[in-house]
């Protein structure tokens, strides 16, 4: 079974009680931390192999009240509530062998186990060329996470002043590994910062909070196999050093897989 990048970057010490250790890894680096999308998927892993093994991920609402240095950091996996269908969970990090450590990152995840319902709208995917028919995007002089994906721009270039700040653009698993909950949860923090697409100055910024819903089904993994997906983003408002940004994530076969929303702070 072959070893892929993200499954080796998530791996967790359990230390019993719902509570892991992570060791220090700059394997999905951000420019001064962590990337956030990793961060995602750790706080998915952690509820797998704390408990919350039925049901499909449904979303993932996170706070970053700080930055995920270069350090050990402890994981605490807590269910709080349980029911007949859903479950509901709580993921603290927090730095390791330092005591009374402050809160870093947090996530609250709700799985749950789909029904079927006569009722179904999605709307429209977006009319784009193949993946194939799009140039390559060049993550030379990116943060150390993009290396692990395989990018081709179909709309919007960074570093840009556009009229509306959004973007097209299809990514990939450079390894190849098949997508899943936790490698979607992981690409969906991939979106660049929106600011970069309403100003030609580069203005770094950080995610305040997160919010991520989660509408593919097992089905929708296994039609996408290894394929790229589309990552639609896009923003309403960008003033007084916030902005919000939205996303989109389309599988090849148009079907929507997820969404997200995000407000995070620039300089």
């Amino acid at each position: 079974m072959p070893s892929y990048a993200l499954d080796t970057a998530t791996h967790l010490e359990p230390l019993g009680d719902g509570r892991f250790r992570c060791r220090a890894d700059q394997a999905y680096w951000n420019f001064t931390s962590a990337f956030g999308g990793w961060a995602l998927a750790l706080a998915l892993e952690a509820v797998r192999l704390a408990g919350g093994a039925e049901g499909d991920l449904v979303s993932i609402n996170a706070i970053f009240p700080d930055a995920l240095k270069a350090k050990d950091l402890t994981l605490t996996a807590a269910c709080l509530r349980q029911k007949a269908k859903t479950a509901f969970w709580r993921v603290e990090y927090r730095l390791a062998d330092v005591a009374d450590s402050p809160l870093l990152f947090s996530a609250d995840l709700v799985l749950s186990k789909r029904r079927a319902s006569e009722v179904a709208f999605q709307t429209a995917a977006p009319v784009v060329p193949a993946f194939e028919a799009c140039p390559v995007f060049d993550s030379g002089m990116g943060p150390k996470w993009m290396a692990h994906y395989e990018q081709r721009t179909v709309h919007g270039q960074p570093m840009t002043k556009q009229a509306r700040p959004n973007s097209l653009i299809w990514m990939a698993e450079r390894d190849g590994r098949p997508w899943d909950e936790k490698g979607l949860a992981a690409v969906s923090d991939a979106f660049m910062p929106r600011v970069f697409f309403a100003d030609t100055t580069l203005r770094f910024g950080s995610t305040v909070s997160y919010s991520l819903h989660v509408f593919a089904e097992a089905d929708d993994f296994m039609q996408a196999g290894s394929e790229p997906l589309l990552m639609e983003g896009d923003a309403d408002a960008i003033a007084s050093g916030v902005y919000d940004q939205r996303g989109k994530i389309w599988s090849t076969a148009g079907r929507l897989l997820a969404v997200t929303n995000q407000v995070a702070f620039f300089r």
